[in-house]
């Protein structure tokens, strides 16, 4: 199933649900990332940690809805969480940024989608670095998108919801861009959006241009030029 899944190079979400099935048979991380390696960008790995924190959250009695369980300093589940991309059941197949990645999206499920308990819950990681919360928050966004993207569109006072209410808003338009333009067709429209805002809002928003519409650059490099010419210095790099 890994292999015929890993024919499509657009397969990294859908094997999130393969990855979540593998460690549902195996119960064993080690076993799980064994079979999914690095297929489909890690989308399999991702999906094993989302299934293993339900797992570990129901061995505790507890409702997924109450993941106080990693918000407590003090217990072994957030000290265990705060410990695994130090070990080679991970790593040995993703980088230490895309392990940071894919606790994200087992902290957003853990947190039942509320935004601000998700990126709380990646503080696991502040002994590590700014880096290391940013990778966590891009998988607590990018879980957010795939479950509730569509709807969150819906609410049309709100258009940048949730990168315009939550901490690390440059994490967040990683995803919202695409949802927000047709990229790379639409990228005048998203270039005029970016440049009305400001601060780290306006940085997040240049970041998920170049990142939502890196497709305009592969095929020809001489649209970068377009694509990211808009805005001052340090728009144009961060795009």
């Amino acid at each position: 199933m890994v292999d015929v899944l890993n024919e499509n190079r657009f397969c990294h979400s859908k094997a999130h649900n393969l990855g979540r099935v593998i460690y549902q048979h195996t119960q064993d991380l080690a076993a799980s990332t064994l079979i999914c390696k690095n297929s489909c960008s890690q989308g399999c790995i991702h999906g094993v940690l989302m299934e293993m924190f339900e797992t570990e959250q129901s061995n505790l009695n507890k409702s997924i809805d109450d993941h106080k369980s990693v918000a407590d300093l003090s217990s072994p589940l957030r000290q265990k969480i705060g410990r695994m991309c130090e070990t080679s059941e991970i790593t040995r197949y993703s980088s230490i940024g895309n392990c940071y990645h894919s606790i994200g999206h087992g902290l957003a499920i853990l947190a039942s989608y509320h935004m601000p308990d998700a990126l709380k819950l990646c503080d696991v990681f502040k002994g590590y670095g700014s880096g290391a919360l940013y990778y966590c928050a891009t998988g607590v966004y990018m879980e957010r998108d795939i479950a509730f993207g569509k709807d969150d569109m819906k609410k049309l006072s709100q258009e940048l919801y949730p990168c315009d209410t939550d901490a690390y808003p440059v994490a967040c338009y990683r995803y919202k861009m695409r949802r927000l333009f047709s990229l790379p067709k639409e990228y005048e429209k998203a270039q005029e959006t970016c440049l009305s805002l400001d601060g780290m809002q306006r940085k997040g928003c240049f970041h998920g241009l170049g990142f939502g519409a890196y497709a305009m650059v592969y095929k020809n490099p001489d649209d970068l030029n377009l694509l990211c010419g808009k805005g001052d210095a340090e728009d144009k790099r961060i795009c």
